[in-house]
């Protein structure tokens, strides 16, 4: 096999159920170009990296995986950047973790096709399926349902920024030469890895959508953006305020667009120490948010007095 001209990033651990899917997503692809498939296995300890290896045996050239002995995300280890950016050979990377799957066998020839002719352009992604494992039930072209307005943004960085756009993950091919302009060092405090990614692309080139649906996003109780712990799941929402607040300082929005982030990651902060009966800086989060609401109010005085505390979660549970 030449050199692949797509690396396909694979992270997975725990994914028995859903990784022969995922890989098979893969292979079914049907491009006039080489491609190879980096796989991370993170010390999975059901039979992951057993099903993985029945693939590796098949297709030695295509599946390429690490398999660890270590959980190496326990211990704060980028693995996407460590162990899959460094060893891709392709000039365009797809990512897609080991629990989602693509649906469109032209996928990444259609996604090539596009970077190939369009040189000011580095990134393509399109729409998606939601698959809800517990409850069994698809939400078809995720785009068209949650925007009823639809707009390819060359340049989406303020709309991410507020939430506004949405860029999934396993639908993004983009050119490899962009992970040169990322700081993963700075980007180390972060708990999620893909919006930082986007945010600094924006900066450097255009983003196109292609408004078809090519893949399955499969949300599953307890994954890491799905964490079942409230406690958990509020860090998480406070570092996605906490990334867009940083690439709307970096980018210097406008102060109306900052203020309205900031407010955002601040009352993240506070529900937080809310749940968490901490009183510590409570003041000075709470000073923060330029637009105060009652249920901010309320949530300063429950990190300020347990007994307050105990009586608003009891009394008003949508609070906790």
């Amino acid at each position: 096999m030449s050199k692949p001209l797509v690396s396909i990033c694979c992270l997975t651990y725990n994914h028995e159920k859903y990784i022969r899917v995922c890989l098979e997503g893969f292979l079914m692809q049907q491009a006039n170009f080489d491609f190879e498939v980096l796989i991370h296995d993170d010390a999975s300890t059901d039979k992951t990296a057993d099903i993985i290896r029945e693939f590796e045996t098949k297709y030695p050239n295509i599946i390429k995986p690490i398999y660890q002995s270590e959980n190496q995300y326990s211990k704060g280890v980028g693995v996407t950047r460590v162990y899959n950016f460094t060893r891709a050979q392709g000039k365009y990377i797809a990512m897609c973790e080991g629990d989602d799957y693509w649906t469109d066998p032209l996928k990444l020839q259609k996604q090539v096709d596009f970077l190939e002719a369009n040189k000011d352009f580095g990134v393509i992604h399109t729409d998606t399926q939601v698959y809800y494992q517990n409850s069994d039930k698809f939400i078809k072209s995720l785009n068209k349902s949650k925007y009823s307005n639809l707009v390819n943004h060359k340049n989406p960085a303020e709309a991410l920024i507020l939430s506004r756009y949405s860029i999934y993950t396993l639908t993004v091919l983009f050119r490899a030469s962009l992970i040169e302009k990322v700081d993963f060092d700075e980007f180390k405090k972060f708990k999620m890895g893909d919006l930082p990614l986007w945010l600094t692309f924006a900066q450097h080139t255009n983003f196109f959508y292609l408004d078809q649906t090519t893949a399955v996003y499969r949300k599953t109780v307890g994954s890491a953006s799905n964490p079942v712990d409230k406690s958990t799941k509020l860090e998480f929402k406070i570092s996605s305020k906490e990334v867009r607040l940083y690439f709307a300082k970096l980018l210097q929005l406008k102060t109306s667009t900052v203020n309205e982030i900031s407010d955002q990651y601040h009352k993240a902060v506070l529900r937080k120490k809310f749940e968490d009966k901490e009183s510590a800086n409570v003041s000075k989060v709470f000073f923060s948010i330029h637009k105060k609401s009652i249920k901010d109010v309320i949530l300063l005085w429950g990190c300020k007095s347990r007994m307050f505390n105990t009586i608003v979660k009891k009394v008003l549970p949508s609070m906790s």
